[in-house]
């Protein structure tokens, strides 16, 4: 802010009216400027490869910049331009053979005859045939109708209406409509609109909106027990990757999307804010080795078990060296600690 000041007070001078002023001060004024202009400058050079940035938000230059780095470490590797596709001595991949199920088709090609001597061969078997598999699906819309009816007895003449079974009771849609919603809303992201068209047109349900909406709601209130298991697993792990990021909420409200991310578990959690106070509900009980960036939201955990996160420290690095000579050195001195030390760990 003082810096700010100082060139404030200055850029209205003419060039005849700062010879005028004494050298101390023309000193201090142009200390400042250089301050203020290297931090504009190393705000300028920020990509995703020296800040906190998204890759997404880099320029073209940046892109092709980064681009022509990763191909020059890679040049070493290729000996002449290679063709696209697997190379020679890469092992062949190929799709797994599915079990066949009841319904599943098989379909013998087997030779009438020998190609060599014309002898017949349709008594004969091949007991390791050659499999090859071609998948399709069928989709079958299954409805079930229940039916109350009123029967008048013959000798009374009284009137009795029966009573639907509890499983009339229940939702509309059965348990796979149901889990195709959450596929589609939840895992795929799309809106309720695409969702019930989807379906639609897929299976010929009718669904509006609506029920969309109301199977979601379903499926969270079934899904509290496993929410549960997975908390529990999450915070009990020892070792977690923890991170936050924007989320628009119910109302246009903004909130925040953290994730702790475990061996065996992945613990999502929805919060209104990003402090200290959602770090610890996210946290929980967990007591294992935290790897996150420096959020101070992370600050309250204990410093021996908080590993801060190594794509972070490497920018920060790489910044450096763009901070003077002194600050090249030390740059350089620790990204090359830190590829000797990945490389170990490799």
């Amino acid at each position: 802010m003082k810096e700010n000041i100082l060139l404030t007070n200055y850029k209205n001078l003419t060039l005849e009216e700062l010879k005028k002023l004494p050298v101390e001060e023309l000193a201090q004024a142009l200390h400042g400027a250089i301050r203020e202009w290297d931090k504009l400058n190393q705000k300028v050079n920020q990509d995703s490869t020296n800040s906190n940035r998204a890759p997404s938000t880099d320029s073209p230059e940046a892109k092709a910049k980064r681009k022509a780095e990763a191909d020059k470490k890679t040049e070493h590797q290729k000996h002449g331009v290679r063709k696209q596709g697997a190379q020679p001595g890469h092992k062949a991949v190929s799709r797994p053979l599915l079990p066949l199920s009841e319904g599943d088709i098989v379909i013998n090609c087997k030779p009438e005859i020998c190609a060599h001597c014309k002898t017949s061969l349709i008594e004969e078997t091949d007991s390791e045939p050659y499999r090859q598999q071609y998948h399709d699906f069928e989709v079958i819309r299954r409805t079930t109708e229940y039916r109350k009816h009123k029967i008048k007895c013959g000798i009374c003449g009284y009137t009795t209406e029966s009573k639907l079974s509890k499983e009339a009771n229940k939702s509309t849609y059965g348990p796979n409509a149901t889990g195709l919603v959450g596929t589609l809303t939840g895992q795929n992201q799309m809106s309720r609109r695409m969702a019930a068209t989807f379906i639609e047109e897929f299976t010929g349900i009718p669904i509006s909106e609506g029920s969309v909406s109301n199977l979601e709601k379903e499926l969270t209130e079934a899904a509290q027990a496993v929410k549960k298991e997975i908390e529990f697993a999450a915070q009990n792990a020892e070792q977690g990757n923890a991170d936050e990021t924007g989320m628009g909420m119910k109302n246009s409200q903004q909130g925040w999307l953290w994730v702790l991310v475990t061996p065996f578990a992945v613990l999502f959690r929805l919060f209104a804010g990003r402090g200290q106070k959602y770090a610890s509900l996210l946290l929980g009980c967990f007591k294992g080795v935290l790897t996150s960036d420096r959020w101070c939201g992370y600050n309250q955990y204990p410093k021996e078990k908080h590993q801060l996160c190594w794509a972070h420290l490497l920018r920060d690095y790489k910044s450096m060296t763009g901070q003077g000579p002194d600050g090249e050195a030390i740059g350089k001195a620790l990204r090359k600690e830190a590829r000797a030390m990945f490389r170990l760990w490799c």
